[in-house]
């Protein structure tokens, strides 16, 4: 009886061999016809901005009387630029020139960086130049000028301006603000070297505002920065911050809503971007941490950089915005958004966009730009007379303390070409800080 249960268990046991063998040789799908494993979809946030948005320049007008000006935030910006897009392409092919000497009427577009003009006609015979500067003078009505990011001028002949071009131009620029060209009396002890400083031409009118921080998702920005969420690590730290990291990335969330990421491991890059891989990338990482808002503009890219924390950055890029709020530029000590990045990924990243949220004060008007100047100028003494500068801006400078809600303070934003950038009060006319 026991040898035959154990001759029924041996062929029960073969014949599963059988049956397991054939699954594994006949029932189990080729890899091509397999169905793909389930992966949890990466975050994003919003829409990738198209390359030609990334980079609004600001739009000027020289009339016979005064200056109109556009910034990008400003109120009917985007039909006068949409406009005047067509001067990125010329008839011919330009040539270069000695610095236009023409003082008259004009229309002047400045990017904030150099840019390809195949961003707007991928077959403009400009299309090889960094472009920073467009010019069109009445004075030499059938050439465009071009400014280059190594500080050459081109000249495009053959252009041939619309009809009725010039009344065009005023009816564009009909609702922009008035600004009056700075002379060299009224700068004084400054000056401006070959730039044009202009002034508004009406006091602006302001008030006291309190800023608000954005309110990302964490949990779909953590989706979207780590790799394997399951190796996350969170750490919280006596100041409030949260600090997530896998051992090989980190992001920390301050209890005052910024945002600061670092990845070690891609420094140093290994090879150069072009400036549309450049925009192409900062547009794709925003895209990935945090969404890029109508409020942030583009104000700045260095190659290369190099600093004391950084110190391998072979092949890297520093992006730095700006933001606006109600027409008008708010900023701090730091910068919105600051991005540096190589070819492998990003390297180091700092986020903390506000924005204009309750008003807490009847608008005033500002003191007068020249009173600002003045301003500095005392402060500085005879170290004033060496220094150029480079724009009077009023904006909103905020800053709070830890702990306390952003205050949005009506200034003047003047900057120097050695970088610095003095702030005045916008009421009092007292010098409120010092910025690099």
């Amino acid at each position: 009886m026991r040898e035959r249960i154990k001759t029924v268990v041996l062929l029960a046991l073969v014949l599963l061999s059988f049956y397991l063998t054939g699954s594994l040789l006949f029932g189990q799908p080729y890899l091509e016809t397999a169905s793909s494993p389930d992966y949890e979809q990466v975050e994003t946030f919003g829409e990738v901005r198209p390359e030609a948005e990334l980079v609004y320049p600001v739009l000027c007008l020289k009339t016979e009387e005064n200056w109109l000006q556009l910034f990008p935030w400003a109120d009917g910006y985007a039909p006068v630029w949409r406009a005047l897009q067509f001067l990125l392409n010329p008839p011919q092919l330009p040539d270069v020139r000695l610095r236009p000497a023409f003082t008259g009427e004009r229309v002047e577009i400045q990017f904030p960086v150099a840019v390809d003009a195949v961003l707007w006609f991928p077959d403009s015979p400009v299309a090889s130049l960094q472009i920073r500067k467009i010019t069109w003078f009445a004075e030499d009505a059938e050439s465009i000028w071009y400014y280059d990011e190594s500080g050459k001028w081109w000249q495009a002949q053959g252009f041939v301006p619309p009809a009725a071009w010039e009344t065009r131009l005023a009816v564009l620029f009909k609702t922009a603000p008035v600004y009056t060209e700075a002379d060299a009396e009224m700068l004084a002890p400054f000056s401006a070297g070959d730039a044009v400083i202009l002034l508004p031409a009406e006091t602006p009118v302001m008030s006291v505002y309190a800023a608000a921080a954005e309110d990302l998702d964490t949990e779909k920005l953590l989706r979207s920065f780590f790799i394997n969420p399951a190796l996350m690590r969170r750490i919280e730290e006596r100041n409030g911050a949260v600090i997530y990291t896998d051992g090989q990335r980190g992001l920390r969330i301050f209890a005052h809503g910024e945002l600061e990421i670092t990845v070690p491991e891609n420094e140093p890059g290994t090879r150069t971007l072009d400036r549309a891989e450049i925009l192409q990338e900062t547009a794709q990482h925003l895209h990935m941490l945090g969404g890029w808002p109508r409020e942030l503009f583009l104000q700045s890219i260095r190659i290369n950089v190099r600093s004391i924390v950084y110190t391998q950055h072979w092949f890297t890029q520093e992006i730095v915005f700006n933001c606006a709020s109600r027409g008008y530029r708010l900023f701090g000590r730091k910068a919105p958004l600051s991005l540096l990045f190589s070819d492998r990924g990003i390297i180091y990243y700092n986020r903390q966009i506000l924005t204009l949220s309750e008003q807490l004060t009847d608008p005033m008007p500002l003191v007068a730009p020249l009173e600002a100047l003045a301003t500095v100028a005392a402060g500085l003494g005879l170290r004033a007379a060496g220094m150029q500068v480079a724009s009077v801006e009023a904006a909103y400078f905020v800053e709070g303390t830890t702990g306390s809600r952003p205050i949005a303070q009506p200034s003047w934003r003047i900057q120097f070409t050695n970088r610095q950038t003095a702030v005045v009060n916008g009421f009092t006319g007292e010098l409120i800080a010092w910025l690099q």
